[in-house]
Order: C-alpha cells, then sequence, then structure tokens
C-alpha cells in the first residue's frame, strides 16, 4: 500500500512540471511579441508638437530611425493625402516638408496633423512619437519685421466701380510687421486696348507713401469723373513701385475697372428694311432713324442698283433730331422693262462721324423694290379669223396699247384645232406651223402676223387653228389677249 502511494504522488509531481513547462512555452512567446527585442529598428516623429509662423509658408519634420540597418519604410497621412517613407540601410533620418499658404488675412492659428498609418510598416517597428501636431502661428498684424505691402479686398487684383461712383478709394495695407519706416511710390497709367483716358475717364494720381513705424496701412482717392455719354467699360491700373525700409510686395499693381452707367446714344438706323415704289413715283423716300440723341452726328450711307451704280452720300443729325429723310431720284423712262431694285446700307468703316458716342443700329440695310409701271398689253384685233386656203396666207393681226414708248417684242407660235399643221407643203397639212417674234418700234401700235397655207387641190370642210402670245414671255408689266382663232375656207369644197 505504501509502495502504491509513493508511486502515485510522484506521477502527480511529474504532471505538475509538465503543465509548467507547456505554460512556459505558451506565455514567453507571447511577452516577446510585444517587446521591442534589443537591436530592432524603430521610426518615430523627433517630436510630437512643432509651432511655425504662418509667414514661413512651410513646416520641417525629422522622423529618426534606430538601430538603421537595413530597409524601412512607413507610410504617413497629412493633409488628407498619404505617402511611403523609405529609409536605405543605415540611413537614420528623413525630413518631410509640407507648404501652407500665407494669406496675409488675420484668422487666429491652425493646425496641421501629420501621422503614420500604424498597419502600414516594414522593415521597422513604431518608436516614440507616431504622430505629430503643426500649429501654424497667425503673424498677420503683428509687428514682426517691415512687412509686405498690398491692397486690401481686392480679389484677383482687379477692383470694380461704376462710373458715378466719383472716386475709386483703395486701402495699402502693411501686413506681417509694421517695424521700422517705410516707403513706396504710387501711380496711375492706362491699361490695354480698352484703356481709360487721363482728364476724361479719371483723374491721374502720383506721389509717395510713407509709413512710419508702426504704421499699418494707408488710404488713396483717385477721382472717377462721370462723363455722361456712353463710352464702354475702360480699364486703368495703379502700380507701386521704389519700395524702400526692406519690406517686400504681397501685390504691386491693381486693374481698376470703370463700368460705364450711361445709356447708349446715336443709335442709327433705317426705319424698316424693305420699301416699294413705283417708277413715275419721281423719288423714293428712305428715312434714318436716331436713337438717344446727342450732339451731332453725320452718317454716310451707300446705295447700289443695276441702272445707277453706286452712290454715296450722308445726312446730318443736329440738335435733338431722331430722323432724316434720304430722296431718291426715280428715274420715269416710259419705257416697259423688268422692276429693279435698289440697295441701301451704311459702309461697315467710318459710317459715322461724332464727338459723341453713336453707333449703326438694326436695321442697317434696306432694299426698295421699283415697280416699272410703264405696262404694255398686247391682244389680237379679232377673237376670231378667216383666211382662203387658196390665198397661201392667213393674216392676223396683233395690237399694242398703254405704254407705246421704245421698241419692244412679242413672241407668237401656233396650235392645230381641227386643221393639220406641218413643217413643209405637200406634207398632208392645211397651214404651216409657225412660230415667230412680233418687233414693234417707238411708237408702233399694230404689227401683223402671217401664217402660210397650204392648197392641197383636196375637197375639204373648213377647218381651224390657234394663235398664242408665249407664256414664258409674260410678266407683270406686260398682258396679253389669251389667244386668237383663224377659221381656213376650202374654194374647193364650194366648187364641187
Amino acid at each position: 500500500m505504501g509502495a502504491v502511494l509513493f508511486i502515485e504522488t510522484r506521477r502527480r509531481k511529474i504532471a505538475f512540471l509538465l503543465v509548467l513547462l507547456l505554460t512556459a512555452a505558451y506565455i514567453v512567446p507571447i511577452s516577446q511579441s510585444t517587446i521591442h527585442a534589443e537591436g530592432q529598428s524603430t521610426i518615430s516623429f523627433e517630436t510630437n508638437y512643432i509651432a511655425v509662423k504662418e509667414s514661413d509658408a512651410k513646416v520641417n519634420l525629422k522622423i529618426v530611425r534606430t538601430n538603421g540597418f537595413g530597409t524601412a519604410r512607413a507610410f504617413y497621412y497629412a493633409n488628407g493625402g498619404g505617402k511611403w517613407l523609405s529609409f536605405a540601410p543605415g540611413e537614420t533620418s528623413k525630413t518631410i516638408t509640407f507648404p501652407f499658404q500665407d494669406d496675409s488675412a488675420a484668422q487666429g492659428n491652425r493646425m496641421l496633423k501629420v501621422y503614420f498609418a500604424t498597419n502600414y510598416i516594414e522593415g521597422a517597428s513604431f518608436g516614440k512619437f507616431t504622430s505629430v501636431d503643426v500649429e501654424v502661428l497667425d503673424d498677420d498684424g503683428i509687428p514682426y519685421g517691415p512687412g509686405k505691402l498690398t491692397f486690401e479686398r481686392i480679389l484677383a487684383g482687379e477692383l470694380t466701380l461704376q462710373e458715378s461712383a466719383g472716386y475709386a478709394s483703395l486701402i495699402v495695407q502693411r501686413k506681417g510687421g509694421t517695424r521700422g519706416k517705410v516707403t513706396v511710390n504710387y501711380k496711375t497709367s492706362g491699361y490695354g486696348t480698352h484703356s481709360a483716358q487721363t482728364n476724361v475717364d479719371y483723374k491721374p494720381v502720383s506721389g509717395t507713401f510713407v509709413f512710419e513705424d508702426g504704421e499699418s496701412w494707408k488710404r488713396i482717392d483717385i477721382p472717377i469723373i462721370d462723363n455722361d455719354r456712353y463710352d464702354g467699360d475702360r480699364l486703368f491700373v495703379l502700380t507701386l513701385s521704389g519700395l524702400t525700409g526692406g519690406a517686400a510686395f504681397g501685390s504691386s499693381q491693381l486693374t481698376i475697372s470703370i463700368q460705364n452707367d450711361d445709356p447708349k446714344t446715336n443709335g442709327i438706323s433705317f426705319a424698316t428694311n424693305t420699301l416699294e415704289f413705283n417708277e413715275d413715283d419721281g423719288y423714293a423716300f428712305v428715312d434714318v432713324l436716331r436713337d438717344h440723341p446727342k450732339g451731332g452726328v453725320i452718317v454716310k450711307y451707300i446705295f447700289r442698283s443695276e441702272s445707277t451704280g453706286i452712290i454715296y452720300g450722308d445726312t446730318k443729325f443736329v440738335g435733338d433730331e431722331t430722323k432724316k429723310t434720304i430722296r431718291v431720284p426715280i428715274t420715269d423712262d416710259q419705257i416697259p422693262k423688268r422692276d429693279e431694285t435698289i440697295y441701301a446700307d451704311f459702309p461697315s468703316y467710318d459710317a459715322i462721324d461724332s464727338h459723341e458716342f453713336a453707333y449703326i443700329s438694326s436695321p442697317d440695310a434696306v432694299s426698295i423694290h421699283i415697280n416699272d409701271n410703264d405696262s404694255v398689253h398686247f391682244e389680237f384685233k379679232s377673237t376670231m379669223n378667216y383666211a382662203i386656203e387658196e390665198s397661201g396666207i392667213a393674216m392676223v393681226s396683233v395690237i399694242r396699247s398703254g405704254s407705246v414708248k421704245g421698241r419692244i417684242s412679242v413672241n407668237y407660235t401656233t396650235a392645230p384645232v381641227s386643221a393639220t399643221d406641218g413643217s413643209s407643203p405637200g406634207s398632208g397639212s392645211d397651214y404651216i406651223k409657225t412660230r415667230g417674234q412680233l418687233i414693234f418700234g417707238d411708237g408702233e401700235t399694230v404689227k401683223n402676223i402671217q401664217v402660210p397655207l397650204v392648197d392641197d387641190s383636196l375637197v375639204e370642210y373648213n377647218e381651224k387653228f390657234r394663235l398664242y402670245f408665249e407664256p414664258d414671255w409674260l410678266n407683270e408689266n406686260r398682258t396679253a389677249g389669251t389667244f386668237t382663232e383663224v377659221v381656213i375656207f376650202d374654194k374647193d369644197r364650194n366648187e364641187s
């Protein structure tokens, strides 16, 4: 029994020892994973806080590495973006630089945070500081050095104001320091293709600003001239130069835009873009209008037509006149012809001569239709004509009425009804197909058309054909009777 108790006791001791050994084997690796082993590389910011002045416009941050054997890298974030920072073998420090804006506006201090991404590191572990807080100290308005000169509250280097404002009032501000005496010259001048004119749009100014120690701003008032005329927007500049006292320029030139607030004057146009007159009216009357009259204006114009060629002229507005009428002569030649169109416009160059603002408005051209009312009318003397086959000729008279002045012509042609037309005698035809032109001389009122007839010695019934005026000849000034008929009597039939 004693031997059994001894064996059991010994067995329990051995089991206990085994449990201790297993526990130790489990605990030791866990503890070693959380402790930096001697000689292992670490990466850390040099400090967790740094302060810089806003006027420095940047901050330099130092990252240190201990036990720098082999390569290592870590990922850091700043300003919403991230980047890898790599160390070469033996490299123990790195400097990263972050710029920021020096806005010259007093708005208090700002904070910038830079930090490592704790899950993104290779070849090392993190040291003491995994982040750094950067405080940007607002030094605008703090009397630190001579400072910078800039224009106050000006967007994009330009000041815009109405012509009626009276003055362009500007502040030249000394920022970032007011220590010591600073001087700067200023002067106005024109600018660009739309330059304002001195003593017309503004009064020029020039001089020197003297900033005494501690003085932070200077005011300048530039007189703006309200000239009560529309002359568009104009530009001029104020320039700073010759800076002394160790100060710098934040901005040295300001563009000033004078916005015109006067209505447009002397808008020149035709009253309408189309006109119509008859040839016997004697004149075409063309009205030229002036909107918002001011001062005297001379307007040049051009008339063009096939018959007259090019005619140049001008008309003058004075005082408050708003309408001028141009009288264009029309020649009544009493000769029938096609209608004519006269075109009038203002030349695209040098159309207006005026000391005041003036411009070409719409409509800037007009077409003038001239109706040729020297009408002429042609008609057949009779609607029914008679001819004897054996005579060989059918004679038909045409009468000209209306205007009888000048030489004029009319075309005609034949068409069968019951008679047969042909191109030559002996072709089984009753008459020769005829097409021709009657020419009336000056003063002539009657002309005759002759149509050859074919005497075939055959016994036939009376037959007919027609004569027409050709419609493609007619226009609005030439009218004609529709047609006439010719009856051919066959004497062979009567003799039989």
